[in-house]
């Protein structure tokens, strides 16, 4: 894929210049994307000048610039100032299916920029069709994670009715039902703690078969 950049359109050249290099960066991330930015063409040669050969315009000639490039897409984007924010836009075109894909990134500044453009660039890649979807987690990890939660619920809850137990014990003043109520309470926090320890040990051993490759 061809990552061009990102034009100013009422923004400083720098602002425009860093949002570009955090699109490259959320490029980057996305694993199976093999990608060509456009200061890499520049090393070979003057990417305008080649548009110009190509006798074609800005928005017309994606197609030819990918197919000149070896590349199945292009991206491309725009960057604007709207009173206090940073509307971005991003464009991808797929010279396969002749298809556009957009989506507009709104954010208070860079920084927030940085966070919000790494799952739009994969979404925006993912929707395209140039990489696939992640696959959804198996039924064992799922499992696990479930138990695993459960069982830290189940060893905090339990462990905490035996110390509140424990401490009412404590006091001497209290009637021998009560007492003998208290220290029921008491063994079934234990053993439900202990549960607990048992449920979120299995999960663990779940999550594990089911992060396994």
């Amino acid at each position: 894929m061809l990552a061009l950049d990102v034009e100013s359109v009422n923004v400083s050249p720098d602002t425009a210049r860093v949002v570009t290099q955090l699109v490259v960066a959320a490029l980057s991330e996305v694993e199976g994307l093999e990608h060509t930015t456009q200061g890499d063409l520049r090393r070979l040669a003057n990417l305008e000048a080649a548009k110009q050969a190509m006798d074609c315009s800005d928005a017309s000639c994606l197609s030819e610039i990918a197919d000149a490039m070896g590349a199945r897409g292009v991206m491309f984007g725009s960057v604007t100032e709207v009173g206090a924010s940073l509307s971005i836009t991003l464009s991808l075109f797929d010279s396969r299916g002749a298809a556009m894909t957009r989506r507009t990134v709104d954010v208070r500044d860079l920084e927030e920029a940085r966070v919000a453009l790494r799952p739009a660039v994969r979404e925006i890649v993912i929707e395209a069709g140039l990489v696939a979807p992640p696959a959804p987690p198996s039924a064992s990890f799922t499992a696990g994670a479930t138990l695993a939660a459960g069982g830290g619920v189940l060893l905090v809850g339990g462990g905490a009715t035996a110390a509140v137990c424990e401490l009412l014990l404590r006091d001497a003043g209290r009637p021998g039902p009560e007492k003998e109520l208290l220290q029921g309470l008491g063994l079934l926090g234990v053993g439900v703690s202990a549960g607990g320890l048992v449920v979120g040990a299995v999960g663990g051993v779940l999550l594990g078969f089911g992060a396994a490759p």
